[in-house]
C-alpha cells in the first residue's frame, strides 16, 4: 500500500482494525502518493508510540487535516511527537478520545480531542499553548 502511486486524488481513507502495530505504521508511513490526503483514519491498529512517531514522519501528506488514532495505546512519548509534529501544515484534528489523556484543546488552529484534565502543563510543555475547546 505505500508504493501504490495510483491513489493520488485519495482524500479519505479509513483503516480502522487492521492491526498495523508499528511496523505497519513505518510502512504507511512511506507512503509518497497520497497527496490530496486530508482525512486519515487509524483508529484501533495497536501503533502504539512508536507507531505514532512513524506516522509524523510521512512529509507526503502535507495536506492532512484530520487523523483518528483513538484505540492505539499512545503515550507521552508519541502524544509529544504528534503535538510537535510541524509536517503537516493544515491539521485541524487530532482525535485521541480513549488515549491516557482525555480532553479537547485547540492550539495553533487544531483541536487535540481526549479526555483529562492533567493534560495542560504537558501540552504547554510541547509548545503549543491550549485553550479548552468543549
Amino acid at each position: 500500500m505505500a508504493k501504490n502511486e495510483s491513489w493520488t486524488q485519495l482524500k479519505i481513507l479509513s483503516l480502522t482494525d487492521n492491526k498495523l502495530g508499528e511496523k505497519g505504521a513505518i510502512g504507511l508511513a512511506k507512503n509518497t502518493s497520497w497527496k490530496a490526503l486530508k482525512k486519515l483514519n487509524l483508529n484501533n491498529n495497536q501503533l502504539g508510540d512508536g507507531g505514532a512517531e512513524a506516522i509524523c514522519k510521512n512529509e507526503t501528506w502535507m495536506g492532512l487535516e484530520i487523523i483518528g488514532l483513538s484505540g492505539n495505546s499512545i503515550g507521552p512519548r508519541g502524544f509529544e511527537v504528534l503535538l510537535k509534529n510541524q509536517k503537516w501544515q493544515h491539521i485541524k484534528e487530532i482525535l485521541l478520545p480513549d488515549s491516557q489523556y482525555g480532553g479537547s484543546y485547540n492550539y495553533q488552529n487544531t483541536v487535540v480531542k481526549f479526555w483529562h484534565d492533567g493534560i495542560d502543563q504537558f501540552v504547554r510543555n510541547c509548545g503549543r499553548g491550549p485553550r479548552r475547546n468543549y
